[in-house]
């Protein structure tokens, strides 16, 4: 049961840390999309306490590209070349915590190899079930958001 815990927290880790590799992939470093994107930042703390490490992502809820950044020592910014346009978003937050702990990770066609295990800090109501939104305004160029989660 601990390895398979291990591996669903690596899994989310995993899932979302690539999703970020893959959006920049898709939208480059140029912003030359031609969208009415806007810059988003703010703080993300879980019971008083900033979010060390995750991700935050919007996913629109009418129409819309999703966007999505990196959480780092309770600050997170989506800037303006990958950000959303103007419109309403749900928000998904994750969170993530070093363990310690070392694990084996073995992939097809790779060779194995230890990487630190980390597990999700925040509960399901703020990422995948979350009912938080945003609503990112015509009239502002940057949209500042805190989220102050509580347990």
């Amino acid at each position: 049961m601990r390895a398979i815990n291990r591996l669903i927290h690596l899994g989310a880790a995993r899932r979302n840390w690539i999703a970020l590799l893959l959006l920049g992939g898709v939208l480059g470093c140029s912003g030359g999309d031609n969208l009415d994107r806007r810059e988003v930042r703010g703080a993300v703390t879980y019971s008083g306490k900033p979010v060390q490490e995750g991700t935050i992502t919007l996913f629109p809820i009418d129409a819309g590209m999703v966007a999505s950044g990196k959480i780092e020592n309770g600050r997170y910014e989506i800037p303006r070349y990958q950000g959303p346009i103007p419109g309403e978003y749900r928000v998904e937050l994750t969170g993530l915590q070093a363990t310690g702990r070392m694990i084996r990770l073995e992939e097809p066609g790779m060779a194995p190899q230890e990487i630190p295990e980390v597990k999700s800090i925040l509960p399901a109501k703020y990422n995948d079930r979350s009912e938080l939104t945003l609503t990112i305004d015509r009239e502002q160029q940057v949209t500042v958001s805190d989220f102050l989660l509580e347990e």
